[in-house]
């Protein structure tokens, strides 16, 4: 009510009227006028802010709470569907039939490739196992902490085995069981708003300790060659934010889909070919959804 009547135009004081009513599930159906038919971005901006702030509520209801985890499911097959279409346009742009649009994407991505390789270097001759501190296929409920971990029967996708075993090398982590092999990792869902589930995959235990690596020794050379500690600059960046949004000088783009769409071959054409290898090695290549493999 302090928002809405605060910022009093006619969209808040229809939120507010349906508030007050408790009629939430209407306010989270709510959608805008299209930006570009406000008079200014401020006003956009104030409309926008009535409707998502009750977005993310969640109300008891199970049937909706259904319909959210088909919207997911949906999400994860549309956002393969479009990696299909971008790894086909790729190749293409590999097979050298070029158009002039075709030149300018395919420069900015040789560029970007030479900029990646430059901060990455060679692949790590060693790894440094690390533990996550949430589910693998192996590890679930509330026994998922270390301990628990380095008792369990660990997992892994056979493809991934040679490169799991090289990290785990001398560690308590080699002399555990032979581990299990999975073929796919599993899709759930966890709150997101009103409309859809987040999608996300469980994944293979030993698979998760040796991506957990390579991330830190991603970040490593990252911090190296820009001279940043990319785990401290989340204070950073909220200072930014505050003072941009006083100012309106910059905004920020929130992408839909914007890590599910990183399709397999723009990372093969950005990253050094070992490196590509090397993660490639480690991904699941197969997901468990809705009762069938994919």
């Amino acid at each position: 009510q302090k928002i809405c009547s605060e910022i009093g135009t006619p969209q808040a004081r229809a939120v507010m009227a349906l508030a007050k009513e408790g009629k939430w599930a209407q306010i989270q159906g709510l959608r805008l006028a299209p930006p570009h038919t406000y008079a200014s971005p401020d006003a956009y901006r104030d409309d926008r802010l009535v409707v998502e702030i009750i977005r993310k509520l969640e109300l008891p209801d199970p049937a909706a709470s259904r319909s959210r985890v088909d919207t997911a499911r949906k999400a994860f097959f549309k956002a393969e569907a479009q990696c299909y279409q971008t790894n086909g346009y790729l190749r293409h742009l590999q097979q050298g039939l070029l158009d002039l649009n075709d030149l300018g994407i395919l420069e900015f991505i040789t560029r970007w490739r030479s900029v990646v390789s430059d901060i990455l270097g060679p692949i790590p001759r060693k790894l440094d196992p690390r533990y996550s501190p949430g589910s693998t296929l192996s590890d679930k409920g509330k026994a998922i902490t270390i301990p628990d971990k380095m008792s369990s029967t660990p997992t892994c996708y056979p493809h991934s085995l040679s490169v799991v075993e090289h990290t785990v090398h001398g560690t308590e982590l080699a002399r555990l069981t032979v581990p299990k092999f999975f073929r796919a990792n599993r899709f759930f869902t966890v709150p997101k708003n009103s409309e859809t589930m987040r999608g996300c995959c469980v994944e293979a235990s030993l698979n998760v300790v040796s991506q957990l690596a390579v991330g830190q020794e991603i970040r490593r050379r990252y911090n190296r060659y820009y001279k940043v500690e990319l785990t401290q600059m989340n204070d950073r960046h909220k200072l930014i934010a505050k003072a941009i949004s006083v100012t309106g000088s910059h905004s920020t783009v929130d992408l839909s889909m914007a890590s599910d769409t990183v399709s397999r071959e723009l990372v093969r054409m950005v990253l050094p070919t070992a490196w590509h290898d090397l993660l490639n090695s480690l991904r699941a290549t197969h997901t468990h959804i809705a009762g069938r493999t994919v």
